[in-house]
């Protein structure tokens, strides 16, 4: 595995590891060592290689934009602003679909 690939990997354990801290400790409870160890990493030093801090993982919209399907689908929309109503249509009705037949699978 390629060195890039290595450093996402840690880096969606991470940021999975921070999802569990937080949804069971809350943010502000939450600390790095928690989230190391919800990640399965070694030290809490290691959040710091990707992440500046705690809120980083928070706020730098990381958990929540990877995660949501619905927050990935409004930024999409950008791109349709000018197209006519008739051609939109059928473009949202598929990008809508499209997470919930992922899930069924």
């Amino acid at each position: 595995m390629a060195p890039r690939d290595e450093a996402e990997l840690r880096r969606q354990q991470i940021i999975d590891g921070a999802l569990r801290t937080f949804s069971r400790l809350g943010f502000e409870c939450a600390t790095n060592r928690d989230i190391a160890r919800a990640a399965g990493i070694g030290s809490p030093r290691l959040i710091y290689r990707y992440f500046k801090d705690k809120t980083d993982l928070l706020l730098l919209y990381q958990v929540v934009r990877e995660r949501m399907s619905l927050i990935q689908f409004i930024d999409s929309m950008k791109e349709l602003d000018d197209t006519p109503p008739k051609a939109v249509l059928p473009q949202l009705a598929g990008r809508l679909a499209h997470p919930i037949a992922d899930r069924c699978d």
